[in-house]
């Protein structure tokens, strides 16, 4: 049974300390049951859920509420029997049965087969694809259109060899980019759908499923040049979720992925902090987004090292927020706790994350967290932080040495602060006599 979105974030709400209360696993969610007769994948909202195989019961876990489910063919992707279901009560039980699957794919079959029979002549015509590119195309035609197979050289250099449908590139084919890159798979009106195969000019490979040209969150495989492999749950700007890595030498690992990256590596805090008046602020989002964001993302992230992740944790935990307008952690799962906060601002701060770093410079300036205000200690700690960069931490810099009279000092830390844009570094540089 394939890994599906809302069977992750229930096998792994435990992630969360703070959300593993015995007998909430199944919060939110309704118990599935579903047949079709034929085999389908099965896709809620444009999340991919399950494979359904052919006059069998599955029974599945889904959200409660309004959704839109599509039962997609597997021998035939552009064959989709859509439903709209209301599942309006938790722990409840709802039966949703497709039968239109014999009468879609016997005409898709008939279509099929006057795709593949003989077209009227064989000729060289000009080509126009649906987005503008133009071309000559050689090949069956019936009707004066592209029909059956055949192949367009376009003047861009692009080069396509496959099937085309009333004077469409519809069906199998291959693409070949002027660059070197090419797409192997389906193409539905002159747009890669379906199933396919892009591989890029380096050699990786990205094998799933693609709508109008644009890769879809489901299940992907990207296998890099050197054998490499990864098989993922989901695609969003790059691997998403859930994943098995196989090295070329056979090895296999359970990693987690964010936008292309290992969870291990990526700095989380562009995607979750916005700098407001020099304090960190998780992003406005639904808490059941960011709940799902935590667990699948932040904790396990912050678990494996990630510096970012621990601390986007020391956030929310010393916010007692954690999101822009709601009032309280509760509503994800999570409390206001000064020990969990200080406990990963330490562990960023020591893995030397400039934001942890800057952080502990506000600790001891402001003496929170149960320490004595230190000034020496918070512009050692600000200094670090200014030094990899970070504007912030270049302005409080600045503000130390302009508290003890070293102007020359304090007007650099202003500068170099200013020039990335920081607004209270360009303040002080304007309105300051003892700065010109």
């Amino acid at each position: 049974m394939s890994t599906n979105y809302f069977d992750f974030l229930e096998q792994n709400s435990s992630d969360n300390p703070a959300s593993s209360t015995p007998g909430n696993n199944n919060e939110g969610m309704v118990n599935l049951t579903t047949r079709a007769d034929a085999e389908c994948q099965v896709v809620c909202d444009g999340d991919f859920l399950f494979l359904l195989p052919p006059n069998q019961i599955i029974k599945e876990k889904a959200p409660v509420g309004q959704h839109i489910l599509q039962f997609i063919s597997t021998e035939y992707p552009d064959v989709v029997v859509e439903k709209v279901v209301d599942f309006p009560e938790a722990g409840k039980n709802y039966l949703v049965i497709v039968s239109e699957f014999k009468t879609l794919i016997a005409e898709k079959e008939k279509q099929v087969a006057k795709l593949e029979s003989p077209a009227e002549t064989i000729a060289t015509i000009d080509f126009t694809a649906k987005l503008g590119g133009k071309g000559k195309y050689t090949g069956q035609i019936k009707d004066g259109k592209p029909e059956g197979r055949g192949k367009v050289i376009f003047e861009s250099g692009n080069v396509y060899e496959g099937e085309f449908r009333n004077g469409w590139r519809h069906g199998k084919g291959v693409i070949t980019f002027a660059n070197g890159e090419k797409y192997e798979g389906d193409s539905v009106e002159d747009m890669r759908t379906g199933h396919g195969i892009y591989t890029y000019v380096n050699g990786n490979k990205f094998e799933g499923e693609f709508l109008d040209g644009d890769i879809q969150n489901k299940p992907n495989i990207f296998t890099w040049a050197n054998g490499d492999r990864l098989e993922c749950e989901g695609w969003d700007n790059g691997s998403t979720g859930k994943g098995i890595y196989t090295w070329a030498n056979g090895a296999k690992e359970e990693q987690i992925w964010f936008h292309g990256n290992n969870v291990r590596n990526v700095n989380l805090i562009k995607d979750y902090i916005v700098e407001t008046n020099d304090k960190g602020f998780i992003i406005s989002m639904a808490p059941v987004v960011f709940k799902n964001h935590l667990d699948k993302f932040i904790f396990p992230a912050a678990r494996k090292g990630n510096n970012s992740a621990q601390y986007i944790l020391g956030v929310v935990y010393s916010k007692g927020i954690g999101l822009t307008g709601i009032n309280g952690l509760q509503e994800i799962g999570l409390h206001h706790d000064e020990g969990e906060a200080l406990k990963w601002f330490k562990l960023a701060m020591e893995g030397g994350l400039a934001e942890a770093e800057y952080k502990f410079g506000d600790i001891f300036n402001a003496g929170l967290f149960g320490f004595q205000r230190n000034m020496e200690t918070a512009l050692k700690y600000y200094l670090q932080a200014a030094n990899k960069g970070l504007p912030a931490a270049q302005n409080a810099v600045g503000c130390k040495y302009y508290d003890k009279n070293n102007y020359s000092e304090a007007k650099k830390w202003f500068k170099l602060a200013a020039d990335q844009g920081y607004e209270k570094a360009i303040g002080w540089l304007k309105n300051n006599p003892n700065l010109k």
